[in-house]
């Protein structure tokens, strides 16, 4: 989503992952995602989309199990469902910068 936005920003995607890489918010899952958004790699999580919605709703539903309200993982389910259902469900995890470039009405890559 932050590379989509960054594009609709006009905000270089290098210059977005340079800040957001330097800080706290570096992980591997972003470096998963940049590998995508920045060269076109998405075998760095070779992971799909559908298999990510379903991850994400068993977690969902152990914190419903538990009673307790889960807000990061509504999100991601709401996220990872639309995509699906919009046919992206069998592409890798990292090419959510298409969906999200898509929805947003800007450019790719």
């Amino acid at each position: 989503e932050a590379f989509a936005a960054a594009d609709k920003a006009g905000v270089d995607r290098q210059n977005l992952y340079n800040a957001m890489s330097a800080g706290p918010l570096h992980s591997s899952m972003m470096d998963f995602i940049s590998a995508y958004a920045l060269e076109g790699d998405k075998t760095k999580l070779a992971f799909t989309i559908r298999n990510a919605r379903k991850d994400v709703g068993y977690y969902s539903r152990m914190i419903d199990d538990l009673g307790v309200p889960s807000i990061l993982s509504v999100g991601a389910k709401q996220a990872l469902g639309i995509a699906t259902a919009e046919g992206h469900g069998d592409r890798m995890v990292p090419e959510l910068v298409d969906f999200f470039t898509g929805l947003f009405g800007t450019k790719t890559g």
